[in-house]
């Protein structure tokens, strides 16, 4: 596949200051942007697939950064647990539309 769609491109209003956690943010929106490429421009289901795979993996190991920083920080706090919710359905949503 040699074109990309943006559909959400990154710019440095998104980063937080975390150099580990924006240049993971960075590679989920490359990401993002590579599967919808891939399916406005109709690749196969193989392909489909593998992206899918890709986006869901790495957005385990990122959400683990968050996950051990937070915890860090801001342990028991509400925003740590909220964060892990929206984590959960973050993955959960991703498998369905995988599906």
């Amino acid at each position: 596949m040699n074109a990309i769609l943006e559909i959400f491109p990154w710019n440095d209003n998104f980063a937080i200051g975390i150099p580990e956690v924006d240049s993971q943010h960075k590679r989920l929106v490359q990401l993002l942007n590579g599967l919808a490429s891939s399916l406005v421009f109709d690749s196969d289901h193989i392909d489909l697939n593998n992206l899918f795979d890709e986006l869901a993996e790495y957005a385990v190991y990122h959400f683990q950064t968050e996950e051990n920083l937070l915890h860090q920080f801001l342990t028991d706090d509400p925003w740590e647990i909220g964060n892990k919710k929206s984590q959960e359905r973050y993955i959960a949503e991703v498998t369905k539309l995988k599906s």
